[in-house]
């Protein structure tokens, strides 16, 4: 097989992969597609699920090279001050990140097991910028966050690469400071 063609039969297989892993099904016949090429929205959905791995993982090297490296790249973190922009600091903040939860004891070198609901909230892409949408729950030694999370994807030099992402960590409403504490 040429290279070319065994390309398309890996990214079919990644495809098919990232399909099942969002919660879908497939059939015998979906299982040979008569096109050899996979959809953009299938390509970030499977990107997104390696970024959940690699948090869980440790794997600073996925992350290095998911991340935009535009100098208008940003990060916002759950926590107040938590905001990075470019490539460099958005990467150190997850290598500080691992180190910090290695140094607590979290397998993995550090990582941050993420756990997925059964599929994105919403994914869409329009030309070379996607956006998704997830409430995944970060997997604490203490105990289960669940979280909210937004990623935007620019396709750069014919890769997908995050741009911005927003994690968050929701309050109910009833735990809003509405009024002044007595």
């Amino acid at each position: 097989m040429k290279n070319g063609s065994m390309r398309k039969v890996f990214q079919v297989i990644a495809a098919s992969t990232a399909m099942l892993a969002l919660g879908g099904t497939m059939n015998t016949a979906e299982a040979v597609p008569v096109c050899l090429t996979v959809p953009e929205h299938t390509q970030i959905a499977s990107l997104v699920q390696q970024f959940y791995e690699a948090s869980t993982t440790g794997d600073i090297d996925f992350m290095e090279g998911i991340i935009s490296t535009s100098p208008d790249a940003l990060f916002l973190g759950t926590a107040p001050g938590e905001v990075f922009t470019g490539h460099t600091a958005i990467v150190q903040w997850w290598e500080e990140m691992f180190v910090f939860l290695d140094g607590l004891g979290y397998p993995n070198d550090g990582g941050l097991p993420i756990e997925t609901t059964g599929g994105l909230l919403q994914l869409k892409q329009e030309g070379h910028v996607a956006w998704v949408a997830d409430d995944p729950t970060f997997a604490f030694l203490g105990g289960d966050v669940p979280t909210r999370l937004s990623l935007v994807f620019r396709k750069e030099s014919g890769q997908w690469k995050i741009v911005q992402g927003h994690w968050s960590v929701g309050l109910p409403n009833e735990e809003l400071p509405l009024l002044p504490s007595d």
